[in-house]
Protein backbone atom coordinates (compact mmCIF):
# COMPACT_ATOMS: atom_id res chain seq x y z
CA UNK A 1 0.00 0.00 0.00
CA UNK A 2 1.18 3.48 -0.74
CA UNK A 3 0.38 6.79 0.90
CA UNK A 4 1.33 10.30 -0.17
CA UNK A 5 0.09 13.27 -2.11
CA UNK A 6 3.23 13.86 -4.14
CA UNK A 7 6.60 12.24 -4.70
CA UNK A 8 8.20 14.00 -1.73
CA UNK A 9 5.66 12.52 0.74
CA UNK A 10 5.37 9.10 -0.86
CA UNK A 11 5.34 6.31 1.72
CA UNK A 12 5.06 2.63 1.00
CA UNK A 13 3.91 0.12 3.61
CA UNK A 14 3.72 -3.66 3.84
CA UNK A 15 0.49 -4.55 5.62
CA UNK A 16 -0.08 -7.88 7.33
CA UNK A 17 -3.30 -8.78 9.14
CA UNK A 18 -4.95 -11.61 10.98
CA UNK A 19 -8.51 -12.09 12.27
CA UNK A 20 -9.81 -14.78 14.58
CA UNK A 21 -12.08 -15.43 17.55
CA UNK A 22 -11.12 -15.42 21.20
CA UNK A 23 -11.71 -18.90 22.66
CA UNK A 24 -14.79 -19.00 24.90
CA UNK A 25 -12.71 -19.85 28.01
CA UNK A 26 -11.14 -16.34 27.83
CA UNK A 27 -14.47 -14.52 27.51
CA UNK A 28 -16.73 -13.62 30.49
CA UNK A 29 -19.63 -16.01 30.91
CA UNK A 30 -22.12 -13.14 30.84
CA UNK A 31 -21.00 -12.12 27.36
CA UNK A 32 -23.35 -13.94 24.98
CA UNK A 33 -21.59 -13.32 21.67
CA UNK A 34 -18.30 -14.54 20.29
CA UNK A 35 -15.48 -12.05 20.58
CA UNK A 36 -13.43 -11.52 17.45
CA UNK A 37 -10.09 -9.76 17.32
CA UNK A 38 -7.96 -8.29 14.58
CA UNK A 39 -4.20 -7.76 14.39
CA UNK A 40 -2.71 -5.43 11.79
CA UNK A 41 0.97 -4.62 11.31
CA UNK A 42 1.89 -1.85 8.85
CA UNK A 43 5.62 -1.96 8.19
CA UNK A 44 7.33 0.95 6.43
CA UNK A 45 8.92 -0.21 3.17
CA UNK A 46 10.70 2.96 2.03
CA UNK A 47 11.05 5.18 5.08
CA UNK A 48 12.18 5.04 8.69
CA UNK A 49 9.52 4.31 11.26
CA UNK A 50 9.28 6.19 14.50
CA UNK A 51 8.26 4.76 17.84
CA UNK A 52 4.57 5.36 18.32
CA UNK A 53 1.52 4.15 20.17
CA UNK A 54 -0.60 1.07 19.90
CA UNK A 55 -3.87 1.49 18.02
CA UNK A 56 -7.19 -0.05 18.90
CA UNK A 57 -9.16 1.62 16.11
CA UNK A 58 -7.70 4.93 17.39
CA UNK A 59 -4.34 5.69 18.99
CA UNK A 60 -4.08 4.76 22.66
CA UNK A 61 -1.64 5.95 25.32
CA UNK A 62 0.11 2.57 25.17
CA UNK A 63 3.65 3.09 23.91
CA UNK A 64 4.58 0.59 21.21
CA UNK A 65 8.27 0.99 20.55
CA UNK A 66 8.61 -1.39 17.61
CA UNK A 67 9.24 -0.17 14.02
CA UNK A 68 5.66 -0.75 12.91
CA UNK A 69 2.22 0.77 13.15
CA UNK A 70 0.18 -1.78 15.09
CA UNK A 71 -3.58 -2.11 15.46
CA UNK A 72 -4.99 -4.71 17.83
CA UNK A 73 -8.59 -5.09 18.93
CA UNK A 74 -8.52 -4.92 22.73
CA UNK A 75 -11.01 -4.26 25.51
CA UNK A 76 -10.09 -0.76 26.65
CA UNK A 77 -10.77 1.07 29.89
CA UNK A 78 -13.52 3.72 29.93
CA UNK A 79 -11.08 6.43 28.81
CA UNK A 80 -10.25 4.34 25.67
CA UNK A 81 -6.54 4.91 26.33
CA UNK A 82 -5.37 1.79 28.21
CA UNK A 83 -6.21 -1.92 27.85
CA UNK A 84 -8.16 -3.68 30.56
CA UNK A 85 -6.39 -6.55 32.32
CA UNK A 86 -8.85 -9.17 31.06
CA UNK A 87 -8.20 -12.82 30.14
CA UNK A 88 -9.34 -12.02 26.58
CA UNK A 89 -6.75 -9.23 26.29
CA UNK A 90 -4.04 -11.49 27.71
CA UNK A 91 -4.91 -14.06 25.02
CA UNK A 92 -4.98 -11.45 22.23
CA UNK A 93 -1.66 -9.90 23.25
CA UNK A 94 -0.14 -13.40 23.15
CA UNK A 95 -1.48 -13.78 19.63
CA UNK A 96 0.07 -10.41 18.76
CA UNK A 97 3.45 -11.70 19.95
CA UNK A 98 3.05 -14.84 17.84
CA UNK A 99 1.90 -12.83 14.82
CA UNK A 100 4.82 -10.40 15.06
CA UNK A 101 7.27 -13.32 15.24
CA UNK A 102 5.55 -15.01 12.28
CA UNK A 103 5.65 -11.77 10.29
CA UNK A 104 9.31 -11.26 11.20
CA UNK A 105 10.10 -14.71 9.83
CA UNK A 106 8.22 -13.90 6.62
CA UNK A 107 10.18 -10.64 6.24
CA UNK A 108 13.47 -12.45 6.86
CA UNK A 109 12.65 -15.06 4.21
CA UNK A 110 11.59 -12.44 1.67
CA UNK A 111 14.75 -10.37 2.03
CA UNK A 112 17.19 -12.88 3.57
CA UNK A 113 18.64 -10.22 5.85
CA UNK A 114 18.00 -8.71 9.26
CA UNK A 115 14.52 -7.39 8.38
CA UNK A 116 12.85 -9.88 10.69
CA UNK A 117 15.13 -9.03 13.58
CA UNK A 118 14.54 -5.31 13.06
CA UNK A 119 10.78 -5.82 13.40
CA UNK A 120 11.27 -7.48 16.79
CA UNK A 121 13.71 -4.91 18.15
CA UNK A 122 12.25 -2.18 20.32
CA UNK A 123 13.32 1.27 19.12
CA UNK A 124 13.66 2.69 22.61
CA UNK A 125 14.41 1.19 26.00
CA UNK A 126 11.90 0.80 28.76
CA UNK A 127 8.29 -0.24 28.87
CA UNK A 128 6.47 -1.10 25.69
CA UNK A 129 3.17 -0.35 27.41
CA UNK A 130 2.06 -3.97 27.46
CA UNK A 131 4.00 -5.06 30.55
CA UNK A 132 0.88 -6.26 32.33
CA UNK A 133 0.51 -8.91 29.60
CA UNK A 134 4.21 -9.94 29.57
CA UNK A 135 4.34 -8.95 25.90
CA UNK A 136 8.11 -8.61 25.53
CA UNK A 137 8.78 -12.01 27.15
CA UNK A 138 6.10 -13.66 25.03
CA UNK A 139 7.49 -12.00 21.88
CA UNK A 140 10.99 -13.31 22.62
CA UNK A 141 9.63 -16.81 23.27
CA UNK A 142 7.71 -16.75 19.97
CA UNK A 143 10.80 -15.46 18.12
CA UNK A 144 12.95 -18.36 19.38
CA UNK A 145 10.80 -20.74 17.28
CA UNK A 146 11.22 -18.77 14.05
CA UNK A 147 13.96 -18.80 11.39
CA UNK A 148 15.15 -15.21 11.80
CA UNK A 149 18.93 -15.31 12.00
CA UNK A 150 20.76 -14.94 8.67
CA UNK A 151 23.75 -17.26 8.33
CA UNK A 152 26.55 -17.52 5.81
CA UNK A 153 26.14 -21.23 5.18
CA UNK A 154 22.48 -22.16 5.42
CA UNK A 155 20.20 -19.18 4.89
CA UNK A 156 18.13 -18.53 8.00
CA UNK A 157 18.01 -20.38 11.30
CA UNK A 158 16.23 -20.14 14.63
CA UNK A 159 17.96 -18.20 17.42
CA UNK A 160 18.70 -21.32 19.54
CA UNK A 161 20.52 -23.00 16.62
CA UNK A 162 22.55 -19.95 15.55
CA UNK A 163 26.29 -20.04 16.16
CA UNK A 164 28.61 -17.12 16.66
CA UNK A 165 32.17 -17.09 15.48
CA UNK A 166 34.69 -15.64 17.84
CA UNK A 167 37.12 -13.25 16.23
CA UNK A 168 40.43 -12.30 17.74
CA UNK A 169 41.94 -8.91 17.09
Amino acid sequence: RSLGTDDSNYQEWKVYSQRASVPRKHVPADQPNDVDYELVLAIPANHKPSAAHLYSYFPTQVRFTYPVVCHVTLDLKADRQQPQGTPANYFIVGKLADFMAETAERLAKESNDEAGLRLLTAQSPGSDGLDQFNFRTRLLEAAKKRALIPTRASGLCTPPTARRTDFTD
